[in-house]
């Protein structure tokens, strides 16, 4: 049976040991795409901001030509890293000075997800995965460039309701898919990616299910439904278990990939703001960033659409709708960016 909506809970107050907190770009384009890997530090939608590894400042571009506005980017953990955008209908994959095209077929549906992870049993090599709006979930072939529908052993067609797509620096994948008949949402974790082996796990949905993101490092996995709550667990024996303190869902991003990692979530606080949550491998809450819709904004949406934690910087980035791209940086840590900022 649908799970209802949770009630919504105080949030923690600004943490005493404040994260130091910045916009990233001096005149920014509507961002609500973000995503971090060894270093590079890639957002867009509207314009490309792109960071790459030692740099002080975002470089800024636009997107590619007849690609429009983009709805998913992922930046391969490696260096040098080779990185992807994708548009409504179409996918472009950045590696050095080259650049691929891809043009998908209508029936795919629109992208929704881009994650880079293991290519294949016993491959060493990383490929790209593509969840769509429609549920199909497409694995890009190393030899050739062509995609394919991912598979996985001893299961039908578990990717064709898929709602959600993650990876993690460390080879980790996973994916959710909705059960409508028993009114779960499964988890699939890669556990072996020698031995192409999956584990599943299911929560419970909400009554209306909308907006799922999830998040995974290591061998721990979290889950949140836009509005609703946010689950996670942290390992292979154990279940999900309900994040009190992040009731109300939004964008989530664990703190590295190991699965003690701390969790993130721009949680809603009221009609217009939200507030940035840290919740540690102990279950304790601190409040470090908040963010207010601005007044030119007309979208309904909340400013934060997307999380992406950069190690190397030990900053998490924000994809924040009309303010562009938030930075919050940890205690000590030394501030990313120099002066100048993308405009």
């Amino acid at each position: 049976m649908p799970r209802p909506r949770p009630r919504p809970r105080p949030l923690p107050r600004l943490a005493s040991d404040s994260w130091a907190g910045a916009f990233a770009v001096g005149s920014p384009e509507y961002t609500a795409c973000i995503a971090a890997g060894a270093g590079t530090v890639l957002a867009a939608t509207e314009r490309m901001y792109l960071l790459r590894p030692g740099a002080a400042g975002l470089l800024a571009r636009d997107t590619p030509e007849g690609m429009g506005d983009v709805v998913a980017v992922a930046v391969e953990a490696r260096r040098p890293a080779r990185f992807a955008v994708a548009g409504v209908d179409s996918l472009a994959i950045f590696d050095g000075d080259a650049v691929a095209f891809v043009r998908f077929p209508e029936d795919h549906g629109e992208p929704k997800d881009l994650a880079w992870g293991p290519a294949g049993a016993g491959d060493p090599r990383t490929t790209l995965y593509v969840g769509f709006d429609t549920g199909m979930l497409l694995r890009l072939v190393p030899e050739g460039g062509d995609f394919e529908q991912l598979a996985l052993p001893g299961a039908v067609d578990v990717a064709v309701k898929a709602r959600a797509l993650a990876s993690d620096e460390a080879g980790g994948l996973a994916f959710a898919c909705f059960d409508e008949q028993d009114w779960n949402l499964d988890v699939w974790m890669l556990t072996d990616a020698t031995e192409w082996s999956w584990l599943r796990r299911s929560v419970v949905a909400p009554s209306f299910v909308s907006g799922v993101e999830i998040a995974v490092a290591g061998m721990a996995a979290a889950v949140s439904f836009e509005r609703g709550g946010v689950w996670i667990t942290r390992a292979k024996e154990q279940e999900f278990a309900e994040v009190e303190a992040l009731r109300g869902g939004g964008p989530i991003a664990f703190e590295g990939a190991a699965a003690d990692a701390a969790l993130f979530c721009a949680v809603p606080d009221g009609a217009d703001a939200q507030a940035i949550v840290r919740v540690d491998a102990a279950g304790d809450a601190a409040r470090i960033g908040e963010i207010t819709a601005k007044d030119n904004d007309l979208s309904p949406l909340l400013p934060i659409r997307a999380l992406a934690w950069d190690a190397t910087r030990r900053t998490l980035w924000s994809a924040a709708g009309r303010a562009g791209v938030l930075r919050s940086t940890a205690p000590g840590a030394p501030p990313p960016m120099g002066a100048a900022a993308a405009s």
